[in-house]
């Protein structure tokens, strides 16, 4: 077999396992599971970093299974009582949950090779943002939601 049918029959066997998953929740079961991506995302990532560090493809694989079959459990638990759609509903939150981790991993990995140009200027950007600060808001930030939320009981008084 050359690369590409590998690939693809990969890429095949991989949606072959992801719909069974879904049949299970949604057909036989009857719940909306709006998190399937989620779990196969921590599943896929945990065997792709036990591959890298050079283990086997049926242990890497493993490892993705049991570790997406943990989070699973985890979750699982912790909405045993919920029913109807907000099963629906906690499923979305890990769903949205695990992509704010890959953005936010994303942006952390890439935001010091992106700012390298000015690691000659960092004490210069370091004093602008200083001074914007103070001059903008010269109470601090917690100063600054502590006006707002008086600003807007004092709204609420009027009415």
């Amino acid at each position: 077999m050359e690369i590409c049918e590998i690939s693809l029959a990969t890429m095949i066997c991989i949606n072959i396992i992801l719909a069974v998953g879904l049949n299970m929740i949604t057909g036989f079961c009857g719940q909306i599971s709006l998190g399937h991506a989620a779990f196969y995302g921590i599943g896929a990532y945990c065997a792709a970093m036990v591959a890298k560090a050079g283990a086997s493809l049926p242990v890497s694989l493993l490892t993705g299974i049991v570790m997406a079959g943990i989070v699973g459990v985890i979750v699982g638990l912790t909405s045993l009582r919920v029913r109807e759609d907000f099963l629906a509903i906690v499923t979305m939150g890990v769903g949205f949950l695990f992509v704010g981790v890959v953005i936010a991993t994303v942006v952390l990995t890439l935001m010091p090779e992106f700012f390298r140009f000015i690691s000659d200027y960092k004490l210069f950007v370091y004093g602008a943002l200083l001074f914007a600060v103070m001059r903008f808001a010269p109470e601090g930030l917690a100063g600054s939601a502590r006006n707002l939320v008086h600003a807007i009981q004092s709204k609420g008084g009027d009415g």
